[in-house]
């Protein structure tokens, strides 16, 4: 409990170098623990009557900055006026607000669209918040009201502190984050409305229309004094510099009064539009001659932020050969915020004026092709084995070579095979010429190619394969998905949730509506749909989800075309061919599809099918009929049936698939069947009869799995399935296999169990049954892997119905740094039907991923002398106009790729790999997405204090197949902290500019007078600059000491003298 209050007045200097405040020194009888403060100097200099104001303030900030009041609360007065001595308690209502106390304050740095009134109670939060020591933001109302107006629309006060980040460095640096804080003041002799008057007696303690001005200490480093600029109005913003203390209050601020308080120079940024995140961009803050510094940005990057915009010539600067634009002019309406603290630029922009594209959309303009570069990749084993007959050697290298050239990709596999005995032969596998052509959203190759599989099945082609590539797609567009309709009565909120999870929510004006970019996930689950009103009612439906590979979303189209020559192995002679498929979605339902093939040797086949998705899943079902002309025989037609369902069941989650059900009559033959027909009837001398009794034509096919989780009472008791595949010939002959399996988890580790039947085309079953463990040893003890090594061990039993029991077990473990992977494996078998035959096995491997890729080694024996080793290798490399980089990974015809330069941070990881920045400043990322916006990233939590990025993070827009070039600027050298005085000893202004000897700016003048640089030439120069005078300039010339060997450290430079004549 408070009692016997005092208080005294006087001026105190807050901060370095940012504002002057007037604060009250509050003094408390405490009951209990009385603190007594009339004896402090504080006190004794506050009670004084400062006439002389300088001297009051070299006393009272004397007094500051070696013990500080405990408690200070705000009082407002005119530079120079008499301070006031005395003041009503019952007037003025005391606010805490330490100047030395621990804590940093929240501020309001900017208040926007809000009332007076809670524009206020808001700034009276701040300062009841509690302690705040060393506070250097400003808060201060800006506009002014007539009173005699009675103007109640209070959305233009604002409250603002105008602030730039004029150094950012890397968070382990010294003085990361430095500011300029700049105010606004009201012309004297305005008057406040009476509500602000009011509001702000019962904070401030003064009258508002008495005050010329309000100013407010608040913490420097809190995170609304970093608030973001808005660029874009016409709001002229006044300055007042003898609101900064001692020598700062020299530097020109003038060129703040634009409104835009941010440093020219080059940004990346994250950017998006109505807070919507939309790409990674360089931003070019540029001075556009009228005192303005502006964001530009290139044609390229407004198309993919999709903004529609009008460019004149007047707005265009060039930089770096490049067109730029000032973003404020290109369209009307147009306001940027960047966030120095986030490094984010959000567009506000109206919605008339945003390209209207479902969400993910990429303009195919600002697709990559990527670089001119050649790429090969390699997988080599060798293997030896010893038994008591024999042993033997064998070298096998699987290779993959490339070229990329403009949007052409050159691609080829093939194999390298020796064997000890026999010479080393090479088989060329494959051979193909790519590219995408943007206008039909698609994929020609030239070459060997083989057919999507999805209508007939899967072709090998040697000629031209043309087909829509659905990675071209947005994820709203492809796939399937149902389109959710319905009507509003109101201004609507509408909700999609599946499997509890929301997936979609939109507002929808009153009246019908439909929503048809739902993305959901798997292939069933309906969907549950919330409508909730204006007023709060809401209705519930649900809309059935199952789908099969056949159906689209409505409207959408998928197709296929090849021709050339079957590619097939056996075969005598390669019949031309021709095939080709087309998908439509009719409606958000239904999908229609048909296909034919065709080849020289008198052979067709149509296909008619539809796919639909209904209440009780989703359904395809298609008819074939084939054509085909015999040599001996004749023709052969026939007609063959596929259905295909896929259903999820909502309450017992129990998921069913048929993946394919067949019937076939008996002369039907499918591609594959009529092609090797005709070659033998054509080519041998086997009688027709028997080349058709022999051959395995397919009579019926069926394959089904089901899954059931087992969940009752809240509680997980595992998972079931299902399987089986059922196969008939029109030879008499069939196959079979099903399988039950049950899996689970327990306190110590995880199990399952699995038996299987099987029938062979003799009706001869196999039965087995496998039983399964895996066991993570921190389970059974925290500590067992920092001892021993080991992460887990596996165990299986297996038992099958002619006798033999094989029992296996293996234990894994890794290095800490993932490096060294390595397993020990054990094996033991009996045969119940012969004594011994029994076998023990024993064997391990290592695996070591290195810069250049993984290696492997194993070692296995048995208890009959058998021995097996082998030694293995995989990587690739990356030929380009910079020299050959090392790939830890395979490259193969699917891998995209970006090639990554920071020179200077070798270790740093690249992407979300464990790939590394090698010591020639380059990394590879070999899994991004084609067509899809991808964020390359540099992990710099490995880098000691001598490298710096600009950036960690690029956004790339890859075409499949591509070797995209991303480029990180970096700065390498020990950091400096320069230690700047003038000629007169007296520190730099706060936030004086620092330029080189080529006038390139690169920092700011930081507390004290530091300023930290790096990256820095041995000998130099360099310009010091607070305003346009020559008084207001001086020069610094600098030699560096030796390089600090010591990581994460600085180096100080100490007493560096800024004279005026370089």
């Amino acid at each position: 409990m408070y009692q016997n209050r005092k208080r005294k007045w006087g001026w105190v200097f807050v901060g370095s170098g940012v504002c002057i405040v007037t604060i009250s020194f509050v003094t408390y009888g405490l009951v209990g623990n009385e603190k007594d403060v009339n004896s402090s100097p504080v006190v004794k200099y506050a009670e004084d009557d400062p006439t002389d104001t300088d001297v009051a303030e070299q006393k009272i900030r004397s007094i500051l900055y070696s013990n500080g009041p405990e408690n200070a609360s705000l009082n407002v007065a005119r530079p120079g006026e008499k301070i006031i001595s005395k003041v009503d308690q019952d007037e003025m209502r005391s606010q805490k607000m330490a100047v030395t106390g621990e804590m940093p304050v929240p501020t309001y740095a900017k208040i926007e669209s809000q009332p007076v009134q809670q524009a206020n109670n808001n700034l009276h939060n701040i300062f009841l918040s509690g302690n705040a020591k060393n506070s250097t933001g400003i808060i201060v109302p800006l506009k002014e009201h007539d009173e005699k107006k009675q103007d109640t629309s209070f959305d233009a006060m604002k409250a603002a502190s105008l602030t730039t980040l004029v150094q950012r460095e890397q968070s382990n640096d010294v003085f990361r984050d430095v500011h300029k804080s700049v105010l606004k003041e009201r012309q004297p002799g305005s008057s406040f409305p009476k509500q602000i008057r009011a509001s702000k007696r019962s904070i401030t303690g003064d009258d508002a229309g008495t005050t010329s001005r309000t100013v407010v200490a608040l913490n420097e480093l809190s995170r609304s004094a970093q608030e973001p600029d808005i660029s874009g109005g016409d709001e002229k913003v006044e300055f007042d510099s003898r609101f900064l203390n001692g020598n700062a209050k020299d530097v020109d601020v003038s060129r703040y009064a634009e409104g835009n308080p941010v440093m020219p120079g080059n940004y990346n940024l994250d950017v998006l539009v109505n807070d919507q995140l939309k790409l990674n961009a360089m931003i070019l803050y540029i001075d556009d001659g009228n005192k303005n510094i502006s964001p530009f940005v290139t044609e390229k990057t407004l198309t993919q932020l999709g903004i529609k915009y009008s460019l004149k010539s007047q707005d265009k600067m060039k930089k770096a050969g490049e067109d730029y634009y000032n973003l404020l002019k290109v369209t009307p309406g147009i306001k940027v915020r960047f966030d120095q603290e986030t490094q984010e630029l959000n567009i506000s922009i109206p919605q008339l004026y945003i390209e209207n594209r479902p969400d993910g959309y990429i303009d195919p303009s600002l697709w990559d092709e990527g670089i001119t570069a050649g790429t090969f990749s390699y997988d080599v084993n060798a293997y030896h084995s010893d038994n008591a007959d024999d042993s033997s050697d064998s070298v096998y290298s699987g290779l993959h070579y490339g070229l990329n050239f403009g949007e052409w990709r050159f691609r080829s596999r093939g194999a390298l095979n020796w064997e000890s005995g026999n010479k080393a032969t090479y088989d060329s596998q494959e051979a193909w010429l790519q590219r995408d052509i943007a206008s039909l959203k698609s994929q020609l190759v030239i070459g060997q190619s083989s057919t999507r599989g999805d209508t007939f099945d899967s072709v090998a082609v040697k000629g031209i394969h043309l087909y829509n590539d659905d990675r071209m797609l947005t994820g709203a567009e492809s796939g399937y998905a149902p389109t959710i309709k319905g009507v509003a009565n109101t201004n609507a909120k509408v909700t999609v949730k599946q499997n509890g999870n929301i997936i979609k929510q939109v507002t929808v004006p009153p009246g019908p509506f439909e929503i048809t970019d739902i993305t959901p996930s798997g292939f069933g689950n309906d969907l549950d749909v919330t409508l909730t009103e204006a007023d709060g009612r809401e209705q519930h439906f649900s809309v059935p989800f199952s789908s099969v590979s056949q159906l689209l979303r409505e409207d959408s189209l998928r197709w296929e075309v090849a021709l050339g020559q079957l590619d097939q192995d056996g075969l005598y002679h390669s019949p031309d061919i021709a095939t080709a498929s087309v998908y439509y979605g009719l409606t958000d339902k239904l999908t229609t599809y048909a296909g034919f093939q065709s080849t020289d040797q008198d052979y067709d086949a149509f296909l008619l099918g539809s796919a639909v998705n209904t209440a009780l899943g989703a359904f395809a079902f298609d008819a074939t009929q084939s054509y085909a002309t015999l040599p001996d025989i004749g023709k052969w037609n026939g007609t063959s049936y596929r259905l295909s369902y896929s259903q999820q069941l909502a309450q017992s989650k129990t998921s069913v698939n048929v993946a394919a059900w067949r019937y076939a009559t008996e002369h039907y033959l499918s591609l594959s069947d009529a092609t090797n027909i005709y070659d033998q009837l054509k080519h041998t001398q086997n009688q027709a009869q028997w080349v058709i009794s022999d051959y395995q034509r397919l009579k019926d096919q069926l394959q089904v799995n089901i899954t059931q989780p087992l969940d009752f009472y809240n509680e997980y008791w595992g998972s079931l399935y299902v399987s089986g595949s059922w196969n008939r010939y029109w030879s008499e002959q069939s196959n079979t296999q099903y399988s039950l399996g049950y899996s689970n988890a327990f306190r110590w580790g995880t199990y399952s169990i699995t038996a299987q039947r099987s029938y062979d085309e003799n009706n001869d079953s196999d039965d087995s049954v496998y039983l399964s463990f895996n066991l993570p040893f921190e389970k059974l003890s925290p500590n067992f892997k920092k001892k021993y090594g080991f992460t887990d061990v596996n165990m299986g039993l297996r038992s099958d119905s002619d006798g033999t029991t094989q029992l296996d077990a293996s234990t894994n473990g890794n290095s800490t740094d993932n490096r060294f992977n390595y397993s020990l494996n054990t094996s033991y078998s009996a045969d119940s039907n012969q004594s011994g035959n029994n076998l023990t096995q024993v064997g391990g491997n290592v695996n070591y991923a290195s810069r250049f890729g993984p290696w492997n080694a194993s070692l296995s024996g048995s208890d009959r002398g058998d021995k097996q080793m082998s030694l293995g290798a995989s990587g690739g490399m990356i030929l380009y106009h910079g020299g050959l980089v090392f790939v830890p990974d395979n490259i193969d015809s699917a891998n995209t790729i970006a090639l990554v330069s920071a020179p200077g941070a070798e270790g740093s990881h690249v992407g979300s790999s464990d790939n590394q920045i090698d010591h020639s400043g380059y990394g590879v990322v070999t899994n991004l997405s084609p067509y899809h916006r991808n964020m390359v990233n540099v992990d710099i939590s490995q880098l000691d204090n001598s490298v710096y990025l600009d950036n960690t993070s690029a956004t790339v827009i890859p075409d499949a197949g591509a070797v995209v070039e991303v480029s990180f600027k970096t700065k390498v050298g020990t950091p400096y902290v320069f230690d700047i005085m003038t000629e007169q000893h007296s520190h730099i202004p706060f936030g004086a500019d620092v330029y080189d000897e080529n006038n390139e700016w690169l920092s700011a003048v930081g507390q004290g007078g530091k300023v930290l640089l790096r990256g820095m030439k041995d000998t130099g120069t360099l310009h010091i600059k607070w305003g346009e005078d020559t008084s207001q300039q001086c020069y610094v010339n600098y030699h560096l000491p030796a390089r600090n060997d010591k990581k994460n450290t600085s180096m100080l430079l100490s007493a560096m003298l800024c004279k005026q004549n370089n």
